[in-house]
Order: C-alpha cells, then sequence, then structure tokens
C-alpha cells in the first residue's frame, strides 16, 4: 500500500501540488493505515479466543518445541510458558507490531524521505516543514500503548514478555537508525513501563495469595476449634503450611520478575528504578500478612507500625481485603492465634 501511496503523492508533485499539501495527506494515509493494523489488537475476538494456528510464536508449535528439547518433561520453561493463553495471545499482538506495523512504519518514513528529496531537485518548491518526527512519535506511542493495555490485562510470564518484545526491538532497529535522538528515549520509556507494570502485576497476585491463604487458614482454625479433640499440633501444622503458601507466592513473584532486568540494559537509572520497586513490593508483601493478621486480632495495624517502628505506609490490597473478611465473622481464639503466629 505503502509504494503506491509514495506513486501518488510524486505523481501530485510533478503536477506542481504544493510539497505541504502532499506531505501531509500522504502522512494521513499512513497515519490511517497504521490504525487499522492496531485495530485488530483492540477486538474482543483477538484476545476471546486462542487458536494453535493463530499463534505464530518464537517457538513455532508444542510438537516443535517439544522435539527441540528432546521430549515433553525436558522442555524449557519459555517454551512451557509460551503455550499458556494469556502468553500466546500477547505473543500474538507483538509479532503484528514487528510483521507489520512497524515494517509499514518504516516504509512510511522511507518514502516520506524520498518525497523530500523530491522537493530538493524541485526548483519551484516552497521549505516544508519536517513532520515525520511527530508523525513516528505518536505512531510508535499508540503501538506501545495498545501493547501495555494487553500487558496489564493479561500478564504474562516475565520470560515470555522478554522473548515477545525482542522481535519489536528488532523490527524497530532500521527506524532507530533513522532517528536515533527521537526513537532511543520512546523505545526506552516504554521498556520501563513493561517492566514495571509486569512487575506490579507479579506482586499483585502474591499480595491476593495473602488474602487468600490467610482467610482459608482463619476458617480452618475456627473449624478446628469446635472439635473437641483439636491440639495445638494441628493448628501450628496448619500454620506452616499456610506459611510455605505464602513464602512460595513471595518466592514466585520474585523470581518472576528477575528476567524483567535484561529489558533495561541499556538504561541504568531503569535498572535502578526497577531494583527499588522490586524492594518496595517484597516489603509491602510482608507488611500484608503483618497487615491482615492484625485486622484479624482486632488490632489497628497503624498503632502497632507506631508502636514497633514499622513503616506507616499500609498495603492497599490488605487493609481493604481484611476489613470485608473482618466485617463477616468474629475471630474465635484458634483464629486469633492462627493470626497471632502467622504475624510473628
Amino acid at each position: 500500500e505503502t509504494p503506491a501511496a509514495a506513486r501518488d503523492a510524486f505523481t501530485l508533485l510533478r503536477l506542481k501540488e504544493p510539497i505541504d499539501k502532499v506531505g501531509r495527506t500522504f502522512l494521513a494515509g499512513r497515519r490511517a493505515v497504521l490504525k487499522g493494523i492496531l485495530r485488530v489488537l483492540s477486538k474482543p475476538e483477538f484476545s476471546s479466543t486462542v487458536d494453535e494456528k493463530d499463534a505464530t510464536s518464537t517457538v513455532q508449535d508444542e510438537a516443535e518445541a517439544k522435539a527441540e528439547a528432546g521430549a515433553a518433561d525436558r522442555a524449557t520453561q519459555l517454551q512451557q510458558d509460551m503455550h499458556l493463553p494469556e502468553s500466546r495471545i500477547f505473543e500474538r499482538a507483538t509479532n503484528i507490531v514487528s510483521s507489520r506495523y512497524l515494517p509499514t512504519l518504516l516504509e512510511s518514513v522511507r518514502a516520506f524521505s524520498a518525497l523530500q528529496d523530491e522537493e530538493e531537485e524541485t526548483q519551484t518548491a516552497k521549505p516544508m516543514n519536517n513532520p515525520i518526527v511527530e508523525f513516528v512519535t505518536g505512531t510508535l506511542d499508540e503501538a506501545f500503548e495498545q501493547l501495555l493495555s494487553l500487558l496489564r490485562k493479561r500478564q504474562p510470564p516475565a520470560q515470555v514478555v522478554v522473548s515477545s518484545l525482542e522481535c519489536c526491538r528488532n523490527a524497530l532497529s532500521p527506524l532507530k537508525d533513522l532517528l536515533p535522538s527521537a526513537i532511543s528515549p520512546l523505545l526506552r520509556n516504554f521498556l520501563q513501563s513493561v517492566a514495571l507494570d509486569s512487575l506490579a502485576g507479579f506482586f499483585q497476585k502474591a499480595n491476593d495469595t495473602v488474602m487468600s491463604e490467610l482467610d482459608v487458614l482463619r476458617g480452618h482454625c475456627a473449624a478446628l476449634e469446635e472439635q473437641p479433640d483439636i491440639t495445638s499440633k494441628e493448628i501450628l501444622e496448619t500454620i506452616a503450611k499456610t506459611e510455605q503458601a505464602l513464602l512460595v507466592a513471595a518466592f514466585t513473584a520474585l523470581s518472576g520478575s528477575q528476567p524483567l532486568l535484561s529489558l533495561l540494559q541499556d538504561a541504568s537509572d531503569a535498572e535502578t528504578r526497577l531494583v527499588h520497586e522490586l524492594h518496595r513490593s517484597i516489603t509491602n508483601f510482608f507488611m500484608a500478612i503483618v497487615d491482615t493478621c492484625l485486622y484479624y486480632i482486632k488490632e489497628d495495624p497503624a498503632s502497632m507500625r507506631e508502636k514497633c517502628g514499622l513503616p506507616l505506609e499500609a498495603s492497599p490490597s490488605a487493609a481493604s481485603g481484611t476489613r470485608r473478611s473482618s466485617s463477616s465473622s468474629s475471630s474465635s481464639p484458634a483464629a486469633t492465634a492462627a493470626a497471632t503466629a502467622a504475624a510473628a
């Protein structure tokens, strides 16, 4: 489509049409084409079904993945993650951007550059303002925002995010070579947003685990109390299982976030910010456990934090979740003991 549009633009120039008008019309048409490509990603049917034939993965299909690994039980974690529904949807989206959107954008920039060369050869033409930087940054912003929106909604594993975005970075390289000062900061900001949004999603899942596991523990201890032959050993075993589940949730979020650093290897400031955010997320995760237990034993988290010299900032998810839980049932002695032990 771009070559045909470029030929029409050249024809208009040779017919003495004003270069400014021709350039604006050409870019407006290219923007409409690019919007049409992105529109596919926002259609409900794009995310509602995952067809094996439509999933163009870096690992072509499950059979090929197993063959490369030697057997299904030896498949790498990335190969396994790539076949999750959220991974395949995100990978399909990045494939559309890298194989259709970015090449069309590059083609448009090169065609517009040729129009500018034509202008220089046309002695009677008026100088044309160069709107190409605004065009490129605007269209890239739209593509990046679409991918970020899908990332926040689907939350694929970090290794899948890194692998899928690699094709976008490669496809963007020729354009980056043409307009380095415009594209480099834009790409850097996008990758930083990807890393921070992914990190937030991983720890939100971990915080949700805190709420569900402690709520289950509370209910289980209340049920145990009604049994005449209940022993402290049974309660402690239940607490131990909950503690293990919470530690696994923390480890999963922490280890799952590690690949995100590779997105920011060329930006030390962004790496530092990600590490700071990781530290804050881990702190909030464990403080959410404390806050939840304090709510269960009818203690005010803010007052207890102040007494113990802990940070006064409470975890929003923990606060809202525990208020709902504490309003629905009263604390039994066994549940109180369990909550106190978990907090400790």
